[in-house]
Protein backbone atom coordinates (compact mmCIF):
# COMPACT_ATOMS: atom_id res chain seq x y z
CA UNK A 1 0.00 0.00 0.00
CA UNK A 2 1.41 3.56 -0.34
CA UNK A 3 2.59 3.50 3.54
CA UNK A 4 4.93 0.92 2.19
CA UNK A 5 5.51 2.93 -1.29
CA UNK A 6 6.67 6.11 2.02
CA UNK A 7 8.46 4.12 3.96
CA UNK A 8 10.66 2.69 0.59
CA UNK A 9 11.70 6.15 -0.01
CA UNK A 10 13.36 6.33 3.64
CA UNK A 11 17.02 5.59 3.66
CA UNK A 12 17.16 4.36 7.02
CA UNK A 13 13.65 3.12 7.23
CA UNK A 14 14.29 -0.97 6.30
CA UNK A 15 12.25 -4.29 5.39
CA UNK A 16 8.59 -2.77 5.63
CA UNK A 17 6.40 -5.75 5.77
CA UNK A 18 2.56 -6.01 5.09
CA UNK A 19 0.93 -9.06 5.84
CA UNK A 20 -2.87 -9.60 4.95
CA UNK A 21 -4.56 -12.94 5.50
CA UNK A 22 -7.86 -14.58 3.98
CA UNK A 23 -11.07 -13.06 4.51
CA UNK A 24 -13.06 -14.16 8.02
CA UNK A 25 -16.79 -15.98 6.48
CA UNK A 26 -19.51 -14.09 7.04
CA UNK A 27 -20.99 -17.76 9.14
CA UNK A 28 -17.89 -17.31 11.38
CA UNK A 29 -18.43 -13.81 12.57
CA UNK A 30 -22.29 -14.50 13.37
CA UNK A 31 -21.23 -17.36 15.20
CA UNK A 32 -18.46 -15.17 17.31
CA UNK A 33 -21.05 -12.02 18.03
CA UNK A 34 -23.98 -15.26 18.99
CA UNK A 35 -21.25 -16.64 21.69
CA UNK A 36 -19.40 -12.90 22.52
CA UNK A 37 -20.72 -9.43 21.35
CA UNK A 38 -21.50 -7.15 18.39
CA UNK A 39 -18.76 -6.37 16.72
CA UNK A 40 -19.29 -2.87 15.39
CA UNK A 41 -19.81 -2.91 11.66
CA UNK A 42 -16.75 -1.28 10.18
CA UNK A 43 -14.58 -3.81 12.03
CA UNK A 44 -16.62 -6.80 10.29
CA UNK A 45 -16.09 -5.49 6.93
CA UNK A 46 -13.08 -5.06 8.07
CA UNK A 47 -12.69 -8.59 8.86
CA UNK A 48 -14.35 -9.93 5.83
CA UNK A 49 -11.91 -7.98 3.60
CA UNK A 50 -8.52 -9.70 5.71
CA UNK A 51 -9.36 -11.27 8.90
CA UNK A 52 -6.56 -9.31 10.39
CA UNK A 53 -3.26 -7.57 8.89
CA UNK A 54 0.43 -6.82 10.33
CA UNK A 55 2.41 -4.39 9.07
CA UNK A 56 5.98 -3.76 10.15
CA UNK A 57 9.12 -2.19 9.37
CA UNK A 58 12.54 -1.18 10.98
CA UNK A 59 15.14 1.67 11.12
CA UNK A 60 18.86 1.40 10.67
CA UNK A 61 20.94 1.63 13.33
CA UNK A 62 23.18 4.41 12.66
CA UNK A 63 25.82 6.87 15.37
CA UNK A 64 27.58 9.86 14.71
CA UNK A 65 31.25 10.53 14.64
CA UNK A 66 31.57 12.06 17.79
CA UNK A 67 29.56 8.68 19.54
CA UNK A 68 26.58 9.81 19.91
CA UNK A 69 23.34 7.81 19.29
CA UNK A 70 21.30 9.67 16.90
CA UNK A 71 19.40 9.09 13.69
CA UNK A 72 18.96 11.41 10.97
CA UNK A 73 16.55 12.32 8.31
CA UNK A 74 17.40 10.83 4.75
CA UNK A 75 14.58 10.86 2.34
CA UNK A 76 16.47 9.80 -0.63
CA UNK A 77 16.16 5.82 -2.16
CA UNK A 78 19.77 5.83 -3.06
CA UNK A 79 22.76 6.16 -1.24
CA UNK A 80 24.77 9.68 -1.29
CA UNK A 81 28.44 9.35 0.48
CA UNK A 82 28.77 13.58 0.44
CA UNK A 83 24.99 13.92 2.23
CA UNK A 84 26.57 11.09 4.31
CA UNK A 85 30.10 13.05 4.91
CA UNK A 86 28.11 16.16 5.43
CA UNK A 87 25.94 15.01 8.03
CA UNK A 88 28.85 13.02 9.86
CA UNK A 89 26.54 9.54 10.08
CA UNK A 90 28.35 5.99 10.50
CA UNK A 91 25.66 3.20 9.77
CA UNK A 92 26.30 0.36 11.96
CA UNK A 93 24.82 -2.21 9.99
CA UNK A 94 21.87 -2.71 12.70
CA UNK A 95 17.85 -2.89 12.56
CA UNK A 96 16.10 -1.95 15.42
CA UNK A 97 11.79 -2.08 15.16
CA UNK A 98 10.66 1.14 14.42
CA UNK A 99 6.68 0.44 13.86
CA UNK A 100 3.89 -2.24 13.44
CA UNK A 101 0.44 -1.81 12.81
CA UNK A 102 -1.00 -5.55 13.75
CA UNK A 103 -4.98 -6.01 13.99
CA UNK A 104 -5.52 -9.33 15.60
CA UNK A 105 -7.64 -11.92 14.18
CA UNK A 106 -11.39 -12.44 14.87
CA UNK A 107 -10.16 -15.68 16.48
CA UNK A 108 -7.33 -13.97 17.99
CA UNK A 109 -9.54 -11.52 20.24
CA UNK A 110 -8.80 -11.49 23.57
CA UNK A 111 -11.74 -10.78 26.33
CA UNK A 112 -10.85 -8.37 29.26
CA UNK A 113 -13.44 -8.34 31.82
CA UNK A 114 -13.02 -3.93 33.32
CA UNK A 115 -14.52 -4.89 36.43
CA UNK A 116 -12.05 -7.34 37.70
CA UNK A 117 -9.21 -5.46 36.21
CA UNK A 118 -10.52 -1.79 37.67
CA UNK A 119 -10.34 -4.34 41.15
CA UNK A 120 -7.03 -6.07 40.03
CA UNK A 121 -5.21 -2.55 39.24
CA UNK A 122 -7.72 -0.03 41.06
CA UNK A 123 -7.51 2.17 38.02
CA UNK A 124 -9.80 2.60 35.23
CA UNK A 125 -9.14 6.11 34.17
CA UNK A 126 -10.53 8.88 31.55
CA UNK A 127 -13.65 7.52 31.45
CA UNK A 128 -16.43 6.45 33.22
CA UNK A 129 -17.79 2.46 32.91
CA UNK A 130 -21.57 1.28 31.90
CA UNK A 131 -23.18 -1.74 33.15
CA UNK A 132 -23.43 -4.53 30.82
CA UNK A 133 -25.96 -7.29 30.11
CA UNK A 134 -24.02 -9.34 32.90
CA UNK A 135 -22.73 -6.02 34.94
CA UNK A 136 -19.68 -6.51 33.63
CA UNK A 137 -18.43 -4.14 30.71
CA UNK A 138 -16.20 -6.35 28.35
CA UNK A 139 -13.22 -5.21 26.11
CA UNK A 140 -11.84 -7.09 23.28
CA UNK A 141 -7.82 -6.60 22.70
CA UNK A 142 -7.34 -5.45 18.88
CA UNK A 143 -3.66 -4.23 19.02
CA UNK A 144 -0.97 -4.98 21.23
CA UNK A 145 1.49 -2.82 21.23
CA UNK A 146 5.16 -4.60 22.13
CA UNK A 147 6.11 -2.81 25.45
CA UNK A 148 3.91 0.14 25.33
CA UNK A 149 0.26 -1.17 26.24
CA UNK A 150 -3.11 -2.35 24.27
CA UNK A 151 -5.55 -1.09 22.45
CA UNK A 152 -9.25 -2.24 22.89
CA UNK A 153 -12.86 -2.27 21.66
CA UNK A 154 -14.85 -1.11 25.24
CA UNK A 155 -18.32 -1.97 25.44
CA UNK A 156 -20.59 -0.08 27.97
CA UNK A 157 -18.70 3.30 28.24
CA UNK A 158 -20.84 5.80 29.13
CA UNK A 159 -18.55 8.53 27.10
CA UNK A 160 -17.32 8.09 24.04
CA UNK A 161 -14.48 10.25 23.79
CA UNK A 162 -13.21 13.54 25.76
CA UNK A 163 -13.51 17.03 25.02
CA UNK A 164 -11.29 16.28 21.20
CA UNK A 165 -12.41 13.77 18.75
CA UNK A 166 -8.55 12.73 18.23
CA UNK A 167 -8.75 12.06 14.88
CA UNK A 168 -10.66 14.86 13.51
CA UNK A 169 -9.10 17.20 15.69
CA UNK A 170 -12.40 19.08 16.08
CA UNK A 171 -13.58 20.94 19.47
CA UNK A 172 -16.91 19.18 20.55
CA UNK A 173 -18.88 19.04 23.11
CA UNK A 174 -18.56 15.35 25.23
CA UNK A 175 -21.31 12.73 23.42
CA UNK A 176 -22.52 10.75 25.46
CA UNK A 177 -24.71 7.56 24.31
CA UNK A 178 -28.21 7.28 24.88
CA UNK A 179 -29.11 4.70 27.99
CA UNK A 180 -30.22 2.04 25.92
CA UNK A 181 -29.42 -1.52 24.63
CA UNK A 182 -27.52 0.75 22.01
CA UNK A 183 -24.49 1.50 24.21
CA UNK A 184 -23.08 -2.02 24.53
CA UNK A 185 -23.19 -2.07 20.71
CA UNK A 186 -20.86 0.70 19.84
CA UNK A 187 -17.58 0.39 21.83
CA UNK A 188 -14.90 3.28 22.03
CA UNK A 189 -11.59 2.15 20.94
CA UNK A 190 -8.96 2.97 23.93
CA UNK A 191 -5.45 2.18 24.75
CA UNK A 192 -4.38 0.92 28.12
CA UNK A 193 -0.67 1.96 28.53
CA UNK A 194 1.58 0.57 30.90
CA UNK A 195 0.47 2.01 33.91
CA UNK A 196 -3.26 0.19 33.23
CA UNK A 197 -4.24 3.48 32.64
CA UNK A 198 -7.09 3.70 29.68
CA UNK A 199 -7.61 6.15 27.65
CA UNK A 200 -10.24 6.51 24.76
CA UNK A 201 -8.62 7.22 21.57
CA UNK A 202 -12.10 6.89 18.86
CA UNK A 203 -15.44 6.12 18.47
CA UNK A 204 -14.69 3.46 15.46
CA UNK A 205 -12.05 1.00 14.27
CA UNK A 206 -11.65 2.76 11.11
CA UNK A 207 -10.78 6.30 12.89
CA UNK A 208 -8.49 4.17 14.71
CA UNK A 209 -6.43 2.15 11.86
CA UNK A 210 -6.54 5.70 9.89
CA UNK A 211 -4.66 7.31 13.05
CA UNK A 212 -2.34 4.07 13.07
CA UNK A 213 -1.51 4.61 9.54
CA UNK A 214 -0.76 8.58 9.33
CA UNK A 215 1.64 7.70 12.53
CA UNK A 216 3.49 4.65 10.70
CA UNK A 217 2.60 2.47 13.28
CA UNK A 218 5.79 4.28 15.12
CA UNK A 219 5.97 2.17 18.40
CA UNK A 220 4.47 3.95 21.15
CA UNK A 221 2.00 6.71 18.76
CA UNK A 222 -0.54 6.34 21.02
CA UNK A 223 0.75 8.37 24.10
CA UNK A 224 0.81 11.38 22.21
CA UNK A 225 -2.71 11.38 22.89
CA UNK A 226 -2.26 10.62 27.38
CA UNK A 227 -1.59 13.20 29.75
CA UNK A 228 2.09 11.93 30.30
CA UNK A 229 2.83 12.21 26.19
CA UNK A 230 5.32 10.08 23.86
CA UNK A 231 8.78 9.52 24.86
CA UNK A 232 11.64 11.01 23.74
CA UNK A 233 12.69 7.97 20.95
CA UNK A 234 8.88 7.92 19.56
CA UNK A 235 9.18 11.69 19.51
CA UNK A 236 12.11 11.73 17.83
CA UNK A 237 11.03 8.76 15.28
CA UNK A 238 7.73 10.89 14.74
CA UNK A 239 10.29 13.70 13.82
CA UNK A 240 11.87 11.91 11.72
CA UNK A 241 9.37 10.27 9.43
CA UNK A 242 5.64 11.56 10.34
CA UNK A 243 6.89 15.27 10.74
CA UNK A 244 3.56 17.10 9.70
CA UNK A 245 2.02 14.38 11.84
CA UNK A 246 4.19 15.58 14.81
CA UNK A 247 2.60 19.20 14.49
CA UNK A 248 -0.63 18.30 14.44
CA UNK A 249 0.34 15.97 17.66
CA UNK A 250 1.67 18.89 19.51
CA UNK A 251 -0.46 21.45 18.62
CA UNK A 252 -3.39 19.52 20.14
CA UNK A 253 -1.49 17.18 23.06
CA UNK A 254 -3.18 16.79 26.13
CA UNK A 255 -0.10 16.32 28.54
CA UNK A 256 -0.30 17.83 31.71
CA UNK A 257 1.84 20.70 32.42
CA UNK A 258 4.48 20.23 35.40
Amino acid sequence: GSILSYLKTLRLACDPTLEVFPTCEASYLEDWERSNVRLPSDLKNFYMVTNGIRIKWFVQSVLLKNGEDSIKPITSSEDDPEESAHMNIVNTGGEELAGEICISSVQNLKRIDLVKDEQKHSNISSFQLGEGACGSPPAFIIEEIPNHGMVALVYGSSRIVGKKDIFSMNEHKDQTLPPNDDQMLRPTVSFRDNNCQWHPLTTDFTSYFRLALVHLGILGWQYAFTENGMDAQCEQMMRIFAPERLVVDMANSVVKPY
